[in-house]
């Protein structure tokens, strides 16, 4: 592209309309009628008897777990959780039994081929049995100097520096001086784009 077609394109695009809005424009906030697009409501339906109240007396708030490990470390353990509790306490309680277990990462606790979340409660367990058997799996501890593939931090390079364009301003002050009558107009003309071209920085 030619300076004389760079110049011709920029004065059309910068010369169309003015700026409508000043950069520091607030919009009222009585004038705001809507506070962007409505979210269709989830399709969850909350079921009460998924819960057992947490005041409840009755023999039901309990649930006793079968602990079972058939790979060595071998372990067997029997326990009464209250349905409230999660399967990170039970792995913490499998923790504090077995000598050899040295961290909860070691744990994996699965019912029927499924490994539980440490955020599930006893009550959601898949098994609706007075004894529930979970088999445990026991994995060797990471070292202090190994870290978890999740927690290494992605190193992203810095940001690059936009390369700055140069404008031939004394090629567009020539060609406006030799398009306009008069010299007054084209230095309105010409400062306007200078200023046009800074606010787009």
């Amino acid at each position: 592209m030619s300076d004389r077609d760079f110049v011709n394109k920029f004065l059309v695009l910068a010369t169309i309309n003015k700026p409508e809005l000043s950069p520091s424009y607030q919009k009222p906030l009585r004038e705001i009628k809507s506070l962007g697009v409505a979210l269709p409501p989830l399709k969850y339906k909350y079921n009460p008897k998924k819960r057992v109240h947490k005041d409840a007396s009755s023999n039901n708030d309990k649930v006793k777990l079968t602990l079972k490990s058939v790979r060595p470390p071998k372990l067997s353990l029997e326990h009464e959780f209250n349905v409230e509790e999660t399967v990170l306490q039970v792995k913490e309680f499998i923790k504090e039994q077995e000598d050899t277990i040295k961290q909860l990462g070691q744990l994996k606790l699965l019912v029927k081929g499924k490994v539980l979340h440490d955020s599930t409660l006893l009550v959601d367990l898949p098994v609706k049995t007075e004894n529930v058997l979970i088999n445990v799996m026991v994995s060797k501890p990471v070292a202090e100097d190994e870290k978890d593939p999740e927690e290494i931090s992605v190193t992203t390079p810095p940001p690059q520096k936009k390369q700055e364009i140069e404008v031939p301003w004394s090629v567009i002050k020539q060609v406006l001086v030799d398009t306009y009558p008069t010299s007054e107009e084209a230095a309105n003309v010409f400062q306007r784009l200078q200023k046009g071209y800074d606010l787009t920085k």
